[in-house]
């Protein structure tokens, strides 16, 4: 399944043969800049005229016509093909969005009044709100989070050399987005890998299976284009089961331990518009308590996957 996700990743980059473009109805004898003043690539057409923009950069267009020029802002359009990135889990949200080729435009509309003197432009994004509006956004996010360590064998074991660890984690949430500047969100995390042999070695107890699950109210600060930090603060809930009941029955599982703790997170990383990466960092501000034995929880993860505001 990993297999098939890495390379169905960055699907609508790969499948996809032409830039995306914006078709312009309306009168042929019309003129295209951007707003640095700049022409761009017009190829005429029976319904007007289709332009390409510059990717990453022409968020509207200037349209003149009859001697007279408006502004019109560009509404765009996901590719179909993004869903297909969802086999990535994650990675293959952040090539597309990279490559800004997950997406088209909603055609622009030129309206000419009965004078010929003036006109109009219109366009408007999936929801049919006017191209370009600004307003607070719904955030949703979703990813998964990825960390490796490299281990040796103890005694002569180690003789094999160095060997590969990972670590995952998955984490989802919601929030509102404040003109790409400021994102107050809901953040759900599950650890399902978090090593806690040690502090149980102590007791002779082999912890098999663990799961830190965490809840949090978050926050990102965009300091530079799509650059952020972010912070977050919440509870974390530790759970532990092993094999052995320390009885007669060695195969029996039951539940080692389970503690609740308050929990502090950081990071810093890069929002595009279908995509995040960031390397975050959780400390527990309270250690965690088994039979004498303690433990503080912490963790660091290269997380990626998709990140929505509409």
């Amino acid at each position: 399944m990993m297999a098939a996700g890495f390379i169905s990743s960055g699907c609508a980059s790969i499948i996809r043969s032409d830039p995306p473009s914006v078709q312009i109805v309306g009168p042929s004898q019309i003129n295209v800049r951007n707003t640095h003043g700049q022409a761009v690539h017009l190829i005429p057409d029976d319904e007007g005229a289709r332009v390409f923009p510059e990717n990453g950069r022409d968020d509207s267009l200037v349209i003149s016509y009859g001697g007279v020029h408006h502004t019109v802002g560009l509404a765009r359009r996901v590719s179909p093909w993004v869903l297909l990135d969802l086999f990535s889990m994650g990675p293959g949200f952040a090539i597309d969005d990279m490559s800004q080729w997950w997406y088209s435009y909603t055609p622009v509309y030129v309206h000419p009044d009965s004078t010929g003197k003036d006109f109009s432009l219109s366009s408007s994004n999936w929801l049919g709100e006017s191209a370009g509006k600004k307003r607070p956004e719904l955030l949703l996010l979703g990813g998964f989070g990825m960390w490796l360590r490299i281990f040796f064998l103890p005694g002569e074991a180690a003789l094999a050399g160095p060997l590969p660890e990972f670590f995952t984690k998955f984490q989802g949430g919601f929030g509102v987005d404040l003109y790409k500047t400021v994102e107050v969100f809901y953040l759900a995390q599950d650890d399902p890998s978090y090593n806690v042999n040690n502090p149980l070695a102590d007791l002779g107890i082999p912890s098999l299976f663990t799961d830190v699950t965490s809840q949090s109210i978050a926050a990102r600060y965009f300091f530079k284009d799509h650059w952020f930090v972010q912070g977050s603060m919440g509870y974390g809930q530790i759970e532990v089961d092993t094999f052995g009941s320390q009885t007669s029955n060695n195969n029996l599982s039951y539940q080692l331990f389970s503690n609740r703790f308050p929990v502090l997170g950081g990071g810093v990383g890069w929002a595009g518009d279908i995509s995040y990466i960031a390397l975050q960092y959780a400390q527990a501000s309270k250690q965690y308590f088994v039979d004498g034995a303690s433990g503080t929880y912490h963790s660091i993860f290269l997380d990626f996957g998709l990140n929505l505001r509409f």
